[in-house]
């Protein structure tokens, strides 16, 4: 069966031997690919499989800190997400932190002044 992450490269028609290291060295590919990552956690989380979305949601965490800047929306929705899904497992203490950690990050990038609340994503 396909990975998490070869499903979505797949979706998008990223998907071929070696796509993933090709993906990484584009930025605009290897955020596609996150996003699409990152929506099927939702989806995912939503049809009740919190497991297999915490996974998801961490993947696409990690690949969003290695491409975005510190705070940016998607850094902060992804937080939020991880933190939400330990609430839907019943893992209060470790939901707490999440938001917690959402909430500072998105306070930082607000008071460095790089938030930009109208743009989807910051532009290098």
């Amino acid at each position: 069966e396909a990975s998490p992450l070869q499903r979505a490269a797949s979706r998008l028609g990223l998907w071929s031997p070696g796509s993933l290291a090709r993906a990484a060295a584009n930025r605009d590919r290897a955020l596609r690919l996150t996003d699409a990552i990152f929506e099927d956690a939702i989806e995912r989380h939503r049809a009740g499989d919190a497991l297999q979305a915490l996974v998801q949601f961490e993947q696409a965490l990690e690949l969003y800190r290695r491409y975005l800047k510190p705070g940016d929306p998607m850094i902060v929705k992804a937080i939020n997400n991880i933190a939400a899904t330990h609430d839907r497992l019943g893992h209060t203490e470790v939901a707490a932190a999440g938001y917690d950690l959402a909430r500072r990050e998105l306070e930082a990038a607000t008071a460095r002044g790089s938030l930009n609340p109208f743009a989807r994503r910051q532009k290098d």
